[in-house]
């Protein structure tokens, strides 16, 4: 999937279904972003996405937009 529509979603509920044919819900939020500063796994990651909880843990793996098959919005 392209970045730039990838990261339409951002900040959004999504279900992602990646390459491996598996699908992950959550709150995408990118790498490297104030937004998981607190996490340092996250953090010093670049161009990497993550879904997130409403507490903020990880919701699967991290993955990369080209990982990307298809994006939904829920909720």
């Amino acid at each position: 999937m392209k970045r730039e529509k990838l990261e339409t979603y951002i900040g959004r509920q999504v279900k992602v279904l990646l390459f491996d044919g598996r699908a992950y819900e959550g709150c995408l939020q990118k790498t490297n972003t104030d937004a998981v500063k607190h996490n340092p796994n996250l953090y010093w990651k670049h161009n990497y996405y993550a879904l997130l909880d409403k507490g903020g843990n990880t919701m699967g793996p991290i993955f990369r937009c080209s990982h990307v098959t298809r994006v939904k919005e829920v909720g």
